[in-house]
């Protein structure tokens, strides 16, 4: 659809520089950007997004804890997007140079209707392996990211626990992260059967 062109380019660019890019990093770059020397706005007005914890007081807040949460969310959420987005193009682009896509298009289906009927859902069953595979790290293992940004999440709950030589906790939460990556295999299993009705389990 947008092969080699421009907008093909430039998404291409951006998942390499992600991919690239250490989280600790990315990280401390978004922390000096957007915390300390703020977003420049028209009529010389600025944002400056809080660069750690979870709220400035003691009160709930929602404001404050949804600001609090946009650097750490964007960090983890950006890396993933770029490691997700290789994966669909190369994945597309195989399944667009199939024999049946070409019959949908000799048949005179309109290409959006080839792209989003045949192809794309055809294409996603890669990228749900990477997507499950993915899942528990998202979900318990963003250590960097917390310890980083001082939030009290799973992955900085570990490492106060490793510190501490709390083995109790270290095995509830290595025993959690060993229930995730079951359940998102299970999950991706249950998917793929849904994306080609050609699966089948006995």
């Amino acid at each position: 659809m947008f092969r080699y062109s421009v907008l093909d380019y430039a998404i291409t660019t951006f998942a390499f520089f992600g991919q690239s890019m250490p989280v600790f990093w990315f990280a401390l770059m978004m922390q000096l950007a957007f915390a300390v020397h703020g977003i420049p706005l028209p009529f010389g007005y600025q944002i400056q997004l809080p660069s750690a914890g979870i709220s400035s007081g003691d009160t709930f807040d929602l404001g404050d804890r949804l600001s609090h949460l946009i650097l750490p969310a964007v960090v983890l959420s950006l890396l993933q997007i770029a490691l997700f987005s290789r994966f669909m193009r190369s994945s597309l682009l195989e399944v667009l140079g199939t024999d049946y896509m070409r019959t949908a298009a000799a048949k005179g289906l309109a290409f959006r209707a080839i792209l989003f009927r045949h192809g794309l859902k055809n294409a996603l069953i890669p990228v749900v392996t990477v997507i499950a595979l993915s899942l528990p790290s998202l979900l318990a293992g963003a250590i960097i990211t917390e310890t980083i940004f001082a939030w009290p999440g799973m992955g900085r709950l570990f490492i106060n626990a490793l510190y501490q030589s709390d083995l109790a906790l270290l095995m509830g939460y290595l025993l959690l992260v060993a229930f995730l990556v079951v359940f998102s295999n299970l999950l991706a299993d249950v998917v793929y059967a849904w994306l080609d009705p050609r699966v089948k389990y006995d």
